[in-house]
């Protein structure tokens, strides 16, 4: 075999092999998110950290995605309180630390280090990551074999693994407008129904804004 011919076959060999990588990517993809899948994402419970007292952000002592726990420092704030002792008739600051109040994942940070803050006024966001739940639009036509109490398998493409989730709400959400067809409905005024479950053991690593899908 001439040169010329060895390397048009082995060209064509490269070819071929990139063409059936190209074919398995693009089954693999519209396996897990063509079709009727439905598709949801990871939601958590909040709380706003908030000062107890207005003064001024005096130090911030985690950034967002920062985990915590209960009990921990969050942010030190000066309070313009008297203090007991006075240095030439003008009052000196209070120092007061705000406190973790649970176990999470900060998600937001609302304020700067110097920043004036009012009693009240949001500091930052907590994600409590050990209640946290998945969130889909269903159609009603796609809800058969799923109702409140039902186990259902979720894929979780973060992973690439399988997780077991227990739903435990489905709500109405309102009618398309009658006429309107689109991609995720498909039928004229098909309505919709928000369904939420949760994981049946404990989920490592999940986090809020995370995909879920439903495999049908």
């Amino acid at each position: 075999m001439s040169a010329k011919k060895q390397r048009s076959s082995i060209l064509t060999a490269i070819l071929g092999f990139v063409a059936v990588i190209v074919i398995v990517a693009a089954i693999g993809y519209f396996t897990a998110f063509g079709g009727d899948n439905i598709m949801g994402e990871v939601e958590a419970a909040e709380y706003r950290v908030t000062g107890k007292a207005p003064g001024r952000i005096l130090d911030l002592r985690v950034e967002e995605g920062d985990v915590v726990h209960k009990g921990d420092t969050l942010a030190i704030l000066g309070t313009p309180e008297e203090s007991a002792k006075k240095v030439d008739s003008e009052s000196t600051p209070a120092i007061t630390s705000v406190i973790s109040e649970n176990d999470g994942e900060v998600s937001e940070v609302l304020t700067r280090v110097g920043e004036q803050v009012d009693e009240g006024s949001p500091i930052m966001t907590v994600a409590i990551t050990d209640d946290l739940w998945g969130i889909f639009d269903v159609r009603e036509d796609m809800l058969q074999g799923m109702k409140v109490g039902d186990e259902i398998t979720v894929y979780s493409p973060a992973f690439d693994k399988d997780i077991r989730m227990k739903v435990s709400d489905i709500n109405n959400l309102d009618s398309l407008p009658a006429g309107k067809e689109s991609k995720q409905t498909g039928r004229n005024g098909q309505k919709k129904y928000e369904m939420k479950a949760r994981p049946v053991d404990t989920a490592e690593g999940l986090r809020p804004g995370m995909s879920l899908i439903i495999r049908r």
